[in-house]
């Protein structure tokens, strides 16, 4: 483009590049890693990780929601949204620990704060990062956000043994 001006529709291709995003992972190569199995898997991709962050998208669908509530009232339950953060932190750590990949993991510690409800076709992004791992114990804090703003926030600690 040099010296010339964009128009309306390069400025609308920019947009839609820029937004396109790079999915690091799908859900094969996610079951791949954790041994999270349909109905209970919640991570629908990755599509970023480093060594110590993590961010994995979900649509919500009505089985996610069902029992919770009546039709059409579904709700994703907030204990699903905390595994959801748990199973995003454990992709993590095995994606750069193989050594552990056979090994059972234990949380010793979680909490979480609600701030919304979460509905069928909500389209989350689960973001954890890796706090400390001190003696074998991993620490994170995690938030899981709809439309830019964190609906779920979570601590949490684990080991692997």
């Amino acid at each position: 483009m040099d010296g010339e001006r964009m128009t309306a529709l390069d400025l609308m291709e920019m947009a839609q590049r820029l937004e396109t995003k790079k999915i690091v992972l799908n859900q094969e190569q996610i079951k791949k890693i954790i041994p999270h199995r349909e109905p209970f898997l919640f991570l629908d991709s990755v599509v970023e990780m480093t060594n110590n962050f993590i961010v994995a998208e979900k649509t919500i669908t009505e089985k996610d929601c069902q029992g919770h509530f009546s039709p059409p009232d579904f709700v994703f339950p907030g204990h699903l949204a905390l595994e959801a953060l748990a199973q995003a932190a454990t992709c993590l750590v095995l994606s750069h620990h193989p050594e552990f990949k056979e090994k059972g993991v234990a949380l010793a510690k979680t909490k979480g704060k609600f701030r919304l409800p979460l509905f069928p076709g909500d389209k989350i992004k689960i973001k954890v990062h890796l706090k400390d791992n001190p003696d074998g114990f991993f620490f994170f804090s995690g938030e899981i956000f709809k439309r830019d703003f964190a609906v779920v926030e979570w601590e949490g600690a684990g080991k692997f043994f």
